[in-house]
């Protein structure tokens, strides 16, 4: 026999005292044996290596993408520090604005007309601040003039005259004139005789027993008017 024993794992030939081996057999087999078993490890650690050298390469994109993204946490977290620091500050400058307003309304508030100064430049006054300018101009105005206003309405066709308005009490045709005449067209009251258009126009007159509106143009009939009188004697 050749060889009496075999290695566990790969079966490589062991002799013992009284085998003879074979170049042939037990060597060239054992020889054969060894190089199938490095060959393959050889192959089994190449692919590793290529699968290392993979992995590498997506750890170092990862790594690069991580330090990517960390750099933009720290950017964000330098943006959000800006943005607190700014909040922070409007709110001071909010309040500050606050108590400046605050300080104002109380100072409005305080304030009295004599605390004014009055240009008298133009008007001829004497006085130098509101209040006394104020009281100067009261001085001048004269008793109050007896002034009423009486309403009514134009009249429902164009070209006629409206229901008579009468005078109040006290009030006559011949000691009181007609200083203000207002029709309400269009939801506004407008002075005057114009209403809207040229063929729209509005009169009014006194009478013996009152005052009396005649208007023309179609479109200004029932209007409701108001008239202002002042006693001039």
């Amino acid at each position: 026999m050749s060889h009496t024993n075999s290695t566990t794992h790969y079966s490589l030939p062991q002799f013992v005292g009284t085998d003879t081996p074979g170049w042939l057999t037990d060597v060239n087999a054992a020889m054969l044996a060894l190089d199938n078993a490095i060959y393959a490890r050889q192959q089994a650690i190449a692919a590793n290596t290529e699968a290392i050298t993979a992995n590498t390469a997506s750890i170092n994109g990862h790594t690069t993408r991580i330090e990517a993204l960390e750099g933009s946490v720290s950017t964000i977290e330098t943006d959000l520090d800006a943005a607190e620091t700014n909040i922070s500050n409007l709110q001071t400058t909010t309040q500050q604005h606050t108590n400046q307003i605050s300080s104002l309304a109380n100072t409005v508030t305080n304030l009295a007309a004599a605390d004014i100064s009055y240009d008298n430049t133009n008007s001829g006054l004497t006085a130098t601040e509101t209040q006394a300018a104020i009281d100067e101009v009261v001085t001048m105005i004269p008793a109050s003039p007896d002034i009423v206003m009486v309403t009514g309405t134009t009249a429902s066709a164009p070209n006629n005259f409206g229901t008579l308005i009468p005078y109040p009490d006290g009030f006559t045709s011949d000691n009181c004139a007609i200083i203000s005449l207002e029709v309400l067209y269009s939801n506004v009251w407008r002075s005057g005789t114009g209403i809207d258009a040229a063929d729209k126009r509005l009169f009014v007159e006194q009478a013996a027993g009152g005052v009396q509106a005649y208007h023309t143009g179609s479109g200004a009939n029932n209007l409701p008017i108001r008239v202002f009188l002042m006693k001039i004697a």
